[in-house]
């Protein structure tokens, strides 16, 4: 039982650590960081199998490795330590991304970085990778206890950080593998030495495992949370705020959806689109920070100022069209705006829709107000009710860029349309967004909603749409009928001084009237767009323009994304040749990681290959093609799910953590169950993995519509399911080949390197076809990547490396009856 329960421990530890790390990136720095925690993680398991292939035995008929407690209970007390440094390090750091351009010494910190957090993966993939080397007859038990472990450190995270803290949950991985460890405790001091020997190195090996024990229970007090802070990038945000006078967070929530902090401060205002016409007071406001960016303000409408403002602010164009709304449905990311105008338009039902539990109550304790604690989509789908305004408040980063890598289904053309459907006859949508030049989210936004109300069977969908600016936002109007008095917000703009991006009827003049730029750029580019869809071209004009704006579906649900790579340099040049600005954007991080990624996955293959090619017994070419195309494979397949959960539950990090928990625990059952097959299974189970995988995409994509109009709890339950079936499948094909396509400790090392280098690849491979081409072409590289895997084990009977099996029992070997002498014991 010892290498299971170190598997165990090391598994749930490594996984655990990894989610952590990607909460604490996402506080500390930005959330498309989050890949080079896997790339890390991923790397740290392929380097065990590099390094477990040049220094383990080379020959088939040597020992496959032995089951002794000590020599898996001194890695697990490592494991252990190395989290703990690895986090300890990571905190002294002053690592900043944004930086790397303009300091080379991030670099050095960069790299520090890497080999810092690598340590912990590195260990645990050896010990997984030991394991199975020890049990060549039996890989589907370790594949069990692996991905259970697996399963349950990415669960760990979600159930354990809004109770005890990100900090306490380092403290909590780092001593689960101290179990494995402790049990290891009286083979260590059997170990073969002299006895003064044993003595030394069983007193080192309590010494050490007391240590980190006591560091790990030090990480779950609050002492620690006091004494090691999670440090900031200095261009988040709050890193701002803070430096006011008299400014002070005064509280801090966490959840696994994000860390929300409460700041109060005499000089905190918030009126994004508000008129030079307003000369009044501003009403004080507290500021919520969703990991320390992205702000929600909530206002004090009891003051004398109230809400008086925001009937001087471009949001409120949407409320002066509908005059008294009788139903309001807020939809806030960020902001809060929304609230004071509805409040401000005297609307008789306020609705707010918000996903996070803690930012859902926050604000309807502060505003007295309904708050629906589910994502906007699923509300959509579900409600029967009819609004006559939906207000969508979503402002973004605070850097242009740093969402990119965000999944957002509601400013897709179906959310847009299910937002449009919901509308009352003389219902409005109001967008409201920050202004960007070139013209991107504007341009991108307008073509959207024109899709969408060509879907919702509006056949002039350009009377519909009104769209007015400031210096450096805009807000965009739509109407399910033609806009009946497209007078009255022209007037409203004349009035508050803005000026118009798109209204029909509206004149030139009004496009650059107010808020002067050096020509009216988005005015005139919508202009250019319109005249190319009536002339029936818009694929030229979206082909030759400098960004991505064409509209987005759920199938590509990135709002933020506008890179084209073929025009890279050309938008290099726009933005003045400077080379960091080009860091802003996620694509970029992508495509840098991934270079990275590839050139450290050719140096663990191609070391040990070379090495490899001089020794006998190696396995060859076609053995290495099937585990690196499983390997591809299931994380093409692992990210799918995670992105089509997102859609269904209205949180990435929720998302995660369904699906690696359902995925890794089907999946371990799977391989439990491989150990019932011979060899001949290894081609069926390879089809029956990709024929449930895309029975289950489909089932999940056809009936998306059904699905999201569920309660929750069936939500999660039906996602479980789709995920469980093709789970079970993808779990049978690696401890098959394990048995029957390698022949000796070499050979599984050298597996192990190349599934997880396949596997880190694939990782950020499909965060770039996401991006570019759709959630679509991801089960196409998943079903790829099984279709590699079958080429690859074409003619492969396989043997197993020692007795053969029927069923779960194995033919019992033949005594050696002569006795051996233990390790260690002197000769008489």
């Amino acid at each position: 039982m010892m290498p299971h329960l170190a598997v165990f421990g090391v598994s749930f530890s490594a996984l655990a650590f990894e989610v952590l790390l990607a909460r604490l990136f996402a506080i500390s720095q930005w959330h498309h960081l989050s890949f080079m925690v896997i790339s890390i993680a991923l790397f740290g398991f392929a380097a065990s199998g590099t390094v477990l292939s040049l220094i383990g035995p080379t020959r088939p008929s040597e020992p496959a490795g032995d089951l002794r407690p000590a020599k898996f209970a001194v890695p697990s007390l490592l494991c252990s330590a190395s989290i703990i440094a690895a986090f300890l390090g990571l905190a002294r750091l002053p690592l900043d991304y944004y930086r790397l351009v303009l300091e080379p010494v991030q670099l050095v910190y960069l790299l520090a970085v890497y080999l810092m957090l690598i340590l912990p993966f590195f260990i645990a993939g050896w010990i997984v990778a030991l394991a199975y080397i020890a049990n060549p007859q039996r890989p589907g038990p370790i594949y069990f206890a692996s991905m259970t472990g697996s399963a349950l450190g990415a669960l760990a995270p979600v159930a354990l950080v809004a109770a005890v803290g990100e900090l306490a949950i380092v403290g909590f991985a780092a001593l689960v593998p101290l179990a494995a460890a402790l049990s290891g405790v009286p083979a260590v001091f059997s170990r073969k030495s002299a006895a003064q020997r044993r003595s030394w190195s069983g007193a080192a090996f309590i010494l050490g495992w007391g240590l980190v024990c006591g560091t790990g229970v030090w990480l779950l007090t609050p002492a620690a949370e006091s004494r090691l802070p999670i440090k900031s990038s200095e261009y988040k945000l709050l890193s701002h705020v803070l430096q006011y006078p008299d400014t002070r967070a005064v509280e801090s929530l966490s959840g696994i959806r994000g860390r929300i902090e409460r700041v109060r401060s005499p000089h905190l205002r918030f009126a994004p689109g508000l008129s030079l016409k307003y000369t009044d007071s501003l009403p004080s406001a507290e500021a919520l920070f969703i990991d320390r960016d992205q702000p929600f303000f909530l206002y004090d409408l009891q003051s004398a100022e109230g809400s008086g403002f925001a009937r001087f602010t471009l949001s409120f164009s949407g409320y002066d069209l509908v005059g008294v709304p009788r139903q309001a449905l807020l939809i806030m990311g960020s902001g809060g705006l929304a609230v004071a105008c509805a409040r401000a338009a005297e609307a008789r039902n306020i609705r707010i829709v918000q996903p996070d539990p803690h930012l859902a109550d926050l604000v309807g304790r502060h505003y007295g107000l309904e708050v629906v604690r589910d994502s906007p989509r699923a509300l959509l789908a579900r409600t029967e009710d009819a609004f006559d305004v939906i207000h969508i408040e979503s402002w973004g980063a605070s850097l242009p860029g740093a969402d990119a890598l965000y999944q957002d289904h509601l400013l897709t053309v179906d959310g847009l349309k299910q937002c449009l459907l919901r509308l009352t006859p003389q219902g409005a949508l109001v967008v409201s967004r920050k202004l960007m030049l070139p013209p991107s989210a504007a341009l991108r936004l307008w073509s959207t909603v024109r899709k969408a109300l060509l879907e919702c069977g509006q056949a002039e969908p350009e009377r519909c749409i009104a769209m007015l600016r400031n210096w450096d936002t805009f807000t965009l109007l739509a109407t399910r009928g033609p806009i009946q008095s497209p007078q009255r917000v022209l007037e409203f703009a004349r009035r508050l001084n803005f000026d118009v991006v798109y209204l029909n009827g509206a004149e030139p003049s009004d496009a650059n009237r107010f808020n002067v730029f050096d020509s009216p750029y988005h005015f005139d580019e919508i202009q250019r767009l319109e005249k190319a869809i009536r002339e029936g071209t818009p694929e030229e004009f979206f082909s030759g323009y400098l960004l991505d704006v064409e509209p987005r579906t759920d199938l590509q649900p990135f709002s933020g994304s506008f890179l084209k790579w073929n025009r890279i340099g050309d938008l290099y040049r726009s933005l003045g040749g400077r080379p960091h600005t080009l860091f802003l954007a996620g694509e970029i991080v992508v495509a840098i990681v991934f270079v990275q990624a590839l050139a450290v996955a050719g140096a663990l293959l191609l070391i040990p290959a070379v090495a490899v090619a001089k020794k006998a017994g190696a396995a060859g070419s076609s053995e290495m093609v099937y585990f690196l195309g499983i390997g591809a494979g299931f994380i093409f397949a692992e990210l799918l799910f995670i992105y089509a959960g997102t859609f269904f539950l209205g949180d990435p990090v929720v998302s995660l953590a369904v699906v690696l928990t359902v995925l890794l625990v089907s999946s371990g059952a799977g391989g439990l169950w491989a150990q019932r097959f011979g060899s001949i299974g290894i081609r069926p189970a390879l089809l029956a993995a990709a024929a449930a995988l895309l029975l289950a995409a489909a089932t999940l994509w056809g009936l998306s519509d059904r699905l999201l109009a569920l309660p929750e709890i069936w939500r999660y339950a039906a996602l479980s399911l789709s995920v469980m079936i093709p789970g079970f499948a993808m779990g049978v094909p690696f401890p098959l080949g394990m048995r029957f396509l390698l022949q000796g400790p070499l050979d599984r090392s050298l597996a192990w390197a190349v599934n997880g280098c396949a596997s880190v690849l694939a990782s950020i491979a499909a965060a770039q076809i996401a991006i570019s081409a759709g959630l679509q072409w991801i089960l196409c590289a998943a079903l790829l990547g099984y279709a590699l895997a079958f080429w690859g084990s074409r003619g492969k009977t396989g043997k197993p490396t020692h007795e053969p099996r029927s069923g779960l029992r194995f033919k019992p070997s033949v005594p050696n009856l002569k006795p051996k002498k233990l390790e260690g014991e002197e000769s008489e």
